[in-house]
């Protein structure tokens, strides 16, 4: 499991909080892989399961779950664009997170790694970069606070 040490930091720091996080189910998940055409990262599979429905809880007020990627997908190239970003294949794009249409996360389809190798984009740096590669359970062990 590619996200246990973050799930264990998770419930000390955030449980009584937020209680536990709402996941998604294994049919939900297999159809997105249906509607992609292939299957998913197993670290990404992992954090849906576990919090792929979580609005309420530590990363509300973003477009983590599985009801945005698909949308998070089909605006990246625009955002890239608009910013004179340029990327390989960006048809293979895939954008688990996005924030209020200025900053956004994805890995390539891809890529046949069990935990991808992500990248961050955020109007506004100084450099108008791509940040990354950093692979997905470590930005999501940022992005969480841990």
């Amino acid at each position: 499991m590619y996200l246990s040490s973050i799930k264990d930091m998770y419930a000390k720091r955030y449980a009584s909080e937020f209680g536990e996080p709402r996941g998604c189910s294994e049919r939900d998940v297999k159809a997105l892989e249906q509607d992609l055409g292939q299957r998913l990262p197993e670290a990404y599979r992992e954090y849906l399961l576990w919090m792929g429905n979580d609005m309420h809880g530590r990363l509300k007020g973003s477009d983590w779950f599985i009801s945005d990627v698909r949308e998070n997908t089909v605006a990246l190239p625009e955002l890239l664009s608009e910013n004179d970003v340029t990327t390989d294949k960006l048809d293979d794009l895939f954008c688990f997170f996005m924030h209020q249409g200025y900053m956004a996360a994805w890995f390539n389809l891809s890529q046949t790694a069990d935990d991808p190798e992500c990248f961050f984009f955020s109007e506004g740096n100084d450099a108008e970069e791509i940040d990354g590669p950093k692979v997905f359970s470590e930005f999501l062990k940022v992005e969480l606070g841990l």
